[in-house]
């Protein structure tokens, strides 16, 4: 496992294909030798609006459905944003402690998500009945709430989820990192009876990306770890325990799980 032909090879050789297509596509945002978001770069690869492929909205894609309400309203607030395609899951700080979940437990959040739904506060401003009030914006108070419920599109469970640690709404960095720090992912996640296992994580610390991946191969599963610091850049295998992918992991910045 360590000729041209390894894993090792596979993956190294296919990541920097990747930011070529990258650079192709964004050049600003992804220089040679120069910090480029990973995060940016799998918006821009999911997202079925930017893309033409037919097969794509089905592999990742589920749909919120949201029920906005405000304190300057008796009822509920139709709004068009209510329904949604949804490829890339958000796991905020905000909605732990809106929903009272211990941080610890993304999937006990994930569970009630796709259950009875999260409260929340939307990014859509409140219509205010005062002309001068509504000068002045909106501030947070003045927000709309929203109770969001994830559901599978036609109750076809996708190939695949992806999430996405907010950390940009955290302002403090260290607060960044012991919210990415304390998550305990499981290797296992029930969603809406459907399981899904780990199988790729992504880390990002310092103005630096690196990432896991389960891969089987010559009859071995296992870890294998890519980070261009580490080993030559190469890709290695770290660990012959699938489920050591999962837990809790400092850093950690996205995750997908597959059926």
């Amino acid at each position: 496992m360590t000729n041209s032909t390894s894993v090792r090879s596979i993956l190294t050789r296919g990541s920097k294909g990747i930011f070529e297509v990258a650079r192709a596509i964004n050049p600003t945002n992804f220089v040679y030798g120069e910090f480029g978001s990973l995060n940016m770069f799998i918006g821009m690869a999911l997202d079925p609006e930017s893309n033409s492929s037919k097969t794509l909205p089905n592999l990742f894609r589920v749909h919120e459905s949201r029920v906005f309400s405000c304190s300057n309203h008796q009822q509920q607030i139709a709004h068009p944003r209510g329904s949604r395609g949804v490829t890339a899951i958000p796991i905020s700080k905000l909605a732990f402690e809106r929903n009272s979940i211990p941080m610890t437990d993304p999937a006990r959040l994930i569970t009630q998500w796709f259950g009875s739904g999260l409260a929340g506060t939307s990014s859509l401003a409140c219509k205010s009945g005062n002309s001068k009030k509504a000068q002045a914006g909106p501030t947070q108070s003045h927000m709309l709430d929203q109770h969001s419920v994830l559901t599978f599109e036609g109750d076809q469970a996708p190939p695949h989820l992806y999430f996405v640690v907010d950390t940009p709404s955290i302002d403090d960095h260290n607060a960044q990192v012991e919210f990415m720090a304390q998550m305990d992912w499981p290797f296992k996640l029930s969603v809406a009876r459907v399981e899904y296992t780990l199988i790729s994580r992504g880390f990002w610390g310092r103005k630096h990306y690196w990432g896991k991946v389960l891969r089987h191969v010559n009859g071995v599963t296992g870890v294998w770890l890519h980070d261009d610091r580490e080993n030559k850049g190469y890709a290695r295998l770290v660990n012959r325990v699938p489920g050591s992918i999962g837990g809790p992991q400092p850093d950690t910045s996205w995750l997908i799980y597959s059926r």
